[in-house]
């Protein structure tokens, strides 16, 4: 992860509990720090630092992906962050790496559950059956949430090539991943960030 991002993340959104009263997580385990990578991924700087470094990350994959997919919310603006910096580098394309093309992935939103209006949808953007598609996270503990959105995308006929998340607490989250076969990369584990 770029210096840029792991400072941006500990001044944003590294929260500490309050009067020692540890934070409930999502996953129900407690903590005494909330990492609210949102407060980070929501800021212009931020959302730049953290679109590079997971594009690079998604690169090295070494996988023809076509989408990236953001689970909501988190990861929704990191899948927008992704899109748009690559699209910006195949515009540029000449000057950084002659005769290269960057890749260039849509976005996908995966909703919590199917709107009750109008078309109902699970999963908000454009796609093909068997499209790759890239999982994007903000924060990773037991992979949950990953979990029901690799799901929700295979039902979709939609094959998913990897899991990135911006943050993992290592709470089980990369074996329940790559229990389905699933590549799973993080830019930062919350040792790693808390470390002085």
């Amino acid at each position: 992860m770029s210096t840029d991002a792991i400072r941006l993340l500990k001044k944003h959104s590294v929260l500490h509990a309050p009067e020692g009263k540890p934070f409930v997580l999502k996953s129900g385990k407690e903590s005494m720090y909330y990492v609210d990578v949102r407060l980070t991924a929501l800021r212009a700087d931020g959302i730049t630092a953290l679109s590079q470094d997971l594009f690079q990350t998604i690169r090295a994959l070494g996988i023809d992906v076509r989408r990236v997919a953001g689970v909501a919310l988190g990861g929704c603006p990191l899948a927008t962050g992704v899109s748009m910096y690559g699209q910006a580098l195949s515009r540029m394309g000449d000057h950084h790496e002659e005769g290269h093309v960057y890749p260039v992935y849509d976005a996908l939103y995966i909703r919590p559950q199917a709107k009750d209006h109008g078309t109902a949808k699970l999963i908000e953007g454009q796609f093909e059956p068997n499209d790759c598609v890239v999982l994007l996270e903000d924060v990773t503990t037991t992979g949950g949430s990953s979990v029901k959105a690799i799901e929700v995308l295979h039902s979709w006929d939609l094959r998913v090539v990897g899991v990135v998340t911006v943050l993992d607490r290592e709470g089980g989250g990369k074996e329940a991943i790559e229990a389905y076969g699933i590549p799973f990369k993080a830019l930062v584990t919350l040792k790693e960030l808390l470390a002085p």
